[in-house]
């Protein structure tokens, strides 16, 4: 692989093993990192493309996949702020300049929104800074627009639902995991209500609320290990990587093979002022 063009991912938090990241990325000719904020991975690229955030930009009209569909469009409320642009703008930029413009054949995002809306079941243009929702097409009793959407297992559903949903061959596969030793548990890890991803960790005010992580810990578990709720406590996994030092959560909410931190914390780049430091941070590798 001679070049990698990352986009809103944060490769050196988001993948395991990250030497081996490191060392990949060193051997590339090329990295470009297209990202709303200076995250690790940036201070890695030769070519950074900063990206307006989801509040300046309209974003492609997005499905759902549940059992009653909706589409839903992204408008945006304020301008973006400095040299960043939208990611649309971005992928028709250098479409554009490798001669595949045709495939983005739109100026703006409204056209292209209302290009995608034309071919469903709503017609209206989206514009920014007001609300756009004249939607036309067959309606549910609710009064809301309603599509005829195929079936993507198609002829294979019957196959599943005969055989089970699995077969005898997805059956073998199952196995129990092998039993933790003393002392190990299984590292889970999830989101808090109050951050998204690690895009938030950088924002003063969810940090109010949820300023450092924990690690949720069985509380008969905890006893067992000699630790008590609000101890300092270390991460150490099966390679010896060792985590920061985080705040331990004794909970009976979680079973006692298992310890839970939240996805997004962790930070080294210099950029994330706020997100680096050990006040709220802890990345088990």
């Amino acid at each position: 692989m001679k070049g990698w063009i990352v986009y809103g991912t944060n490769l050196l938090q988001a993948l395991p093993q990250r030497q081996q990241v490191i060392e990949a990325i060193q051997h590339l000719d090329l990295l470009v990192a297209i990202d709303v904020l200076p995250a690790e991975i940036v201070g890695y690229a030769d070519v950074v493309l900063p990206e307006a955030t989801y509040l300046e930009r309209f974003d492609d009209v997005g499905p759902t996949p549940w059992r009653e569909p909706f589409v839903a469009i992204r408008q945006p409320v304020v301008p973006p702020m400095y040299e960043s642009k939208p990611g649309w703008w971005i992928a028709k930029e250098l479409a554009k300049r490798m001669d595949l413009g045709a495939y983005f054949p739109y100026e703006d995002a409204g056209t292209m929104v209302a290009s995608r809306l034309e071919k469903g079941a709503t017609t209206s243009r989206p514009s920014a800074g007001r609300e756009s929702s004249a939607e036309e097409g067959p309606r549910d009793d609710g009064g809301r627009p309603r599509a005829e959407l195929r079936d993507p297992l198609g002829e294979d559903r019957a196959l599943l639902e005969a055989d089970g949903g699995g077969g005898p061959a997805a059956a073998a596969a199952l196995h129990a995991p092998p039993v933790a030793g003393d002392g190990q548990f299984r590292l889970l890890f999830g989101r808090t209500p109050v951050h998204t991803f690690g895009r938030t960790t950088n924002n003063r005010f969810p940090l109010r609320v949820y300023a450092e992580n924990e690690v949720w810990m069985n509380a008969k578990a905890a006893t067992e290990q000699g630790l008590s709720n609000e101890d300092r406590v270390v991460l150490v996994n099966q390679d010896g990587v060792r985590s920061q030092p985080a705040r331990l959560k004794a909970t009976q909410r979680i079973r006692p093979d298992c310890v839970f931190v939240v996805h997004g914390y962790g930070h080294e780049s210099d950029g994330l002022k706020f997100a680096k430091g050990e006040a709220w941070t802890t990345r088990a590798s």
